[in-house]
């Protein structure tokens, strides 16, 4: 998706940083939920 978007280089390296980054803490936040039997916070 990334390397077909218009803009620099630098923009999209960016874009593509902050979906993963999103990616992760939603990962990261079920995780803890699913395994740690933590709340989730709303």
């Amino acid at each position: 998706m990334f390397r077909h978007a218009r803009g620099s280089h630098r923009w999209k390296k960016l874009g593509y940083r902050i979906v993963q980054t999103t990616i992760w803490c939603i990962w990261r936040g079920r995780n803890e939920v699913v395994f740690n039997r933590k709340q989730r916070k709303t």
